[in-house]
């Protein structure tokens, strides 16, 4: 069956309208695909962008909590600091103190050096004093030793020096010790009772002493 001419005009239209379809498709297509591509690439790129905060939000949290820890160690060194500054201070303080205290030890210790050497110039001084009445009491001594041979030769003072020396004795005992009569012994006795230098207690008698 063949066509006529209108009907191949009309179906040459229909292939054109087709082809014209066909390319217009394909230019579709292609712009789609173009598109598609653009919009994976856009996809990739907001995954990297997306990707890229999230690393730079993850290390951001990081660096906070670095700077954290790092304002965290300051305060703990700042707090070290303020206590080491405040024994510091306090051991200024101490050793002013100390300072002081040494300082008015030291007045302290020169003023009882001076009294010390004051009190040595009293202790020579006493010493002389001392050697001086050791040297009298030599003489005193030696006086009296030569006062008693002399007074050893009187009876009365014979008789004081036996009851100083020996205390209580009876007139019998004397009177055999100094080889006396009794009548004798007791005119002697009677004499320094007198003097207030012996004490009779019927047949005993003592020596005075004070």
């Amino acid at each position: 069956m063949s066509l006529t001419e209108s009907q191949k005009k009309v179906l040459e239209k229909l292939e054109r309208q087709v082809q014209d379809l066909t390319e217009s498709l394909n230019r579709k297509n292609e712009e789609l695909e173009k598109k598609e591509n653009m919009l994976r690439a856009l996809e990739e790129a907001l995954n990297m962008e997306r990707k890229a905060k999230e690393d730079a939000l993850r290390r951001g949290e990081e660096l906070v909590k670095q700077l954290s820890e790092k304002i965290r160690e300051i305060d703990e060194k700042n707090d070290a600091i303020r206590r080491l500054e405040e024994k510091v201070r306090a051991l200024d303080a101490k050793l002013k103190e100390l300072s002081q205290w040494d300082e008015k030890r030291v007045e302290e210790l020169r003023r009882k050096a001076e009294e010390l050497k004051k009190f040595e110039l009293v202790i020579a001084e006493k010493d002389t004093e001392i050697k001086k009445l050791e040297e009298e009491l030599k003489f005193v001594k030696k006086r009296e030793e030569r006062l008693k041979g002399i007074l050893e030769r009187d009876l009365r003072f014979r008789v004081f020096l036996i009851l100083q020396e020996s205390g209580k004795r009876s007139i019998n005992e004397l009177s055999k010790s100094l080889g006396l009569a009794v009548v004798q012994l007791k005119t002697i006795l009677s004499e320094l009772r007198s003097m207030g230098l012996i004490e009779l207690n019927g047949e005993n008698v003592s020596a005075v002493f004070e």
